[in-house]
């Protein structure tokens, strides 16, 4: 059963206008490997604020070198013809198809009329049951919390069609959804899913005698990601465990990423879900099918078994091995098997 992310009640959750002064984030470990990324980061160090795209792009190249300048940041977009918004908190930047004198954001036909922008950020937890060894944040500590991966993580990309328009503004709504947990008995983590509706990143930091440090954020993941805990290489220390759904025409599959304490993706595929829309290396690159379950093999571990698809026979479900702290593709199973979450 997946956990819907949302909070708790009136006073878990807040909304506030995207206003933050700068923190340094030098010791943040971004594990994306994306040109797109690469820049958007450097671009926000120019800035000295955080620099929003869209699920449709702009996407970045290495031929975008990013000056340290601001103005030479700013003739780099003119050349490309990307469109950038500016408030006092945030950079927007559009794909050149979306700018608002041509008015059509993307291949759907929604439109872009606003010149100006807004961004809300919305705090919450992540459901009415919290997993066992997990507790909800005091109001102070998720402040402190929120505040620190507004300024440091690199930002979940936007979805201009989902904007509620007033005169001439956008605003749109980024959800921060956040969980205190410990992952062994002698640190407490802070595991937070952040989105804006199309795609979502994971921000991962710890709480040390009330201090709260952030340490990593992940590549991209889907929409809609129901986060678990589960000691999956059977150290003691456990994994965080992110599932959601992909879509693509009238076909879904459930989609597996995990993540140990350090931000390393375990379940990095080789062959990553399509996406020809975007930058491949942008995104985490799961294990996905029409079924995924843990299974605990006789070493005190957990196998990753998998259906590719809904005509497949799920005795024939295809396992996946954690081999050197990656899980690797084995062998189809030979007969029924016990799946266990």
């Amino acid at each position: 059963m997946k956990r819907v992310l949302r909070s708790v009640n009136p006073n878990s959750a807040w909304l506030v206008c995207l206003l933050f002064v700068p923190l340094a984030s030098a010791q943040v470990q971004h594990t994306t490997k994306a040109e797109t990324d690469r820049f958007l980061l450097c671009a926000r160090a120019a800035f000295q604020k955080p620099v929003y795209t869209t699920i449709h792009g702009p996407w970045f190249d290495a031929d975008m070198s990013c000056s340290s300048e601001r103005e030479e940041i700013i003739r780099e977009l003119q050349d490309r013809k990307i469109p950038a918004f500016e408030n006092d908190s945030a950079i927007l930047l559009l794909p050149s198809g979306m700018r608002p004198d041509i008015g059509i954001t993307d291949r759907y036909g929604h439109k872009v009329t606003w010149h100006k922008f807004e961004i809300n950020v919305h705090v919450g937890s992540f459901g009415d049951t919290l997993p066992q060894g997990s507790r909800p944040l005091r109001k102070d500590e998720r402040d402190r919390v929120a505040k620190a991966i507004l300024d440091q993580a690199l930002p979940p990309p936007l979805v201009p069609a989902y904007a509620d328009v007033a005169d001439d503004s956008g605003e749109m709504t980024v959800d921060l959804f956040l969980d205190a947990h410990h992952l062994s008995t002698d640190t407490e983590s802070v595991v937070a899913v952040f989105g804006a509706g199309g795609a979502t990143r994971l921000a991962y930091g710890e709480l040390i005698h009330g201090t709260y440090r952030m340490l990593w954020d992940t590549p991209l993941l889907g929409p809609d990601v129901d986060v678990s805990y589960n000691d999956v290489n059977g150290d003691g220390i456990q994994e965080i465990v992110a599932q959601w759904t992909e879509s693509g025409g009238s076909v879904s599959y459930e989609a597996l990423a995990v993540f140990n304490s350090k931000g390393e993706e375990l379940t990095r595929q080789e062959e990553c879900y399509p996406r020809p829309h975007a930058e491949p290396a942008q995104f985490a690159c799961p294990i996905w099918g029409s079924d995924i379950e843990f299974e605990k093999n006789s070493s005190g571990k957990y196998d990753i078994l998998e259906v590719p698809n809904d005509q497949a026979n799920p005795e024939d479900a295809e396992r996946f091995t954690l081999v050197d702290g990656r899980y690797i593709r084995s062998k189809k199973l030979n007969g029924p098997t016990t799946k266990k979450r």
